[in-house]
């Protein structure tokens, strides 16, 4: 009851125990018995309930609608772009296709007849590599053309690029080093080979502790008898006292060459006065890697089982800068085109990207190998080329975190470091079936392999001699053969 009467309904407040007594009065009504209604009334039941499920499903449809449109709205979007690329791909290739048809006779190739004696086999050769690889050139004549990699003339470079890529259809072999002491039951596998600057001369090393030297020209000159009977023997020995994994030639001065053992220190020797210089003692453990390049004459970087990269001067004692690492290191390189820059793979199957004048983080970090990354090669300044024992190899730009341009595979590498080298477009490793095997950047697979007769050995080393098509490689039974890509 109310003490006064009301003058607005301001003074009406809520009172929560009504409202709880109303709710369930509510639900304490016994249900509707249908069966009691006539039929007038059945009728407006009925319409009512049909009335109802007719709103739900107009709010249900609109509902949809207000979801649906901008997404089909999208779609209809992406699906015109894809067809307008389309179908500019498709006006770009009917123009190509007329202008070859217009500037190359069908039965001539340039300057050259056509002749079931001359070109043919070639031809075959290169057609075969472009029809295993199509998704490669497929995907390098269309990007030639794409606004950010547009090329003042696209058929060119693409023609210019497949030109290159095919130019390798074969390996000949040329000249064999057979290993002595293959005989005398001791260690002959073959870490590293390393041309020197100008490339008249390589090196060899391996777990037998010993350096060799040998000068490429004259092993060339010599009649190649069968492996048995080909003891070409080195220029130069230097015996180290351990077990070397790599070598690396000093820039300044070029008499130099380093080699980086098992027991944690580098050995500098000088080949010209064949004397030991000195011997760099950064790490505690097996030295994996260790490299150095003309754009730091004087610097040499190693990487080692202790977890650490370390760069010196090679006319100091004490290391320039030192990272320390989660895992072992497996390989390090300088980049041959940035003075400040290099990279090195690891244990825990990633490559890190350092610049040495920021030595807190690194620049990129790539993260795409399933096991340890055991080789590096930079094929040009942005571009950087990895191997693992994932039995594959793959390309990255060295300034976009992101996934690798490509991968190769091929070859097979479980278990072992079997090398790698390259030159402009190409690159070379070792296999664990003792062969070697070339590969292209453009293409995911090998352009050409060669195998080693000794079955049930494997490639441990190879090296590119600059600017050339010749490669040398090693096995793990102490055998170097020098071959030359045709």
């Amino acid at each position: 009851m109310c003490a006064a009467p009301l003058h607005s309904a301001a003074q009406l407040h809520p009172s929560r125990a009504l409202d709880v007594l109303a709710r369930s009065a509510v639900s304490d009504a016994p249900p509707l018995d249908v069966s009691l209604l006539d039929d007038p009334a059945a009728d407006a039941l009925l319409a009512q309930l049909v009335q109802r499920r007719c709103r739900r499903r107009q709010t249900s449809a609109a509902l949809a609608a207000h979801l649906l449109l901008p997404f089909l709205a999208r779609c209809r979007a992406e699906k015109r772009r894809q067809l307008s690329l389309l179908q500019r791909q498709l006006r770009r290739i009917h123009l190509d296709i007329s202008h070859l048809r217009t500037t190359v006779k069908p039965t001539q190739l340039p300057c050259q007849p056509l002749t079931p004696t001359s070109h043919p086999p070639l031809l075959r050769d290169r057609a075969r590599l472009l029809q295993r690889y199509h998704p490669n050139v497929r995907d390098i004549y269309l990007r030639a053309d794409h606004p950010h990699q547009r090329h003042a003339n696209p058929l060119n470079h693409v023609s210019d690029l497949l030109l290159d890529a095919t130019s390798i259809t074969s390996v000949q072999p040329r000249a064999t080093i057979s290993n002595p002491d293959i005989l005398a039951n001791t260690p002959t596998l073959v870490t590293s080979i390393q041309f020197n600057q100008d490339a008249s001369i390589f090196a060899t090393a391996s777990v037998s502790k010993t350096i060799k030297l040998f000068d490429f020209a004259s092993l060339l000159n010599q009649p190649n008898s069968p492996p048995s009977n080909s003891h070409h023997y080195p220029i130069l020995r230097v015996p180290t006292p351990s077990k070397i994994s790599c070598l690396a030639w000093i820039s300044d001065p070029t008499s130099q060459l380093a080699a980086s053992m098992y027991n944690g220190s580098i050995l500098l020797h000088d080949v010209h006065q064949n004397k030991s210089i000195r011997s760099l003692n950064h790490h505690n453990s097996t030295i994996w890697g260790i490299h150095s390049t003309s754009q730091n004459p004087t610097q040499l970087i190693s990487a080692s089982h202790d977890k650490s990269v370390a760069i010196c001067d090679t006319r100091q004692f004490t290391p320039i800068h030192t990272i320390h690492t989660p895992a072992s290191v497996c390989c390090v390189k300088f980049n041959p085109f940035d003075a400040h820059h290099f990279a090195f793979g690891s244990a825990d199957h990633t490559i890190y990207y350092y610049d040495t004048r920021q030595m807190n983080d690194p620049l990129s970090v790539f993260n795409s190998h399933s096991r340890a990354v055991s080789q590096l090669l930079f094929q040009s300044r942005t571009q950087l080329v990895s191997a693992s024992i994932d039995a594959s190899c793959k390309l990255w730009d060295v300034h976009a975190q992101s996934q690798p341009l490509l991968t190769y595979e091929g070859h097979c590498n479980r278990r072992n470091f079997v090398g790698l080298c390259g030159d402009a477009r190409f690159f070379a490793c070792g296999s664990e079936d003792n062969s070697v095997y070339v590969y292209n950047t453009s293409f995911c697979g090998p352009v050409v392999t060669y195998p080693f007769a000794v079955p049930g050995a494997f490639v441990s080393s190879v090296a590119w001699k600059p600017h050339s098509r010749w490669l040398v490689a090693a096995n793990n039974t102490g055998t170097v053969q020098i071959l030359e890509l045709l």
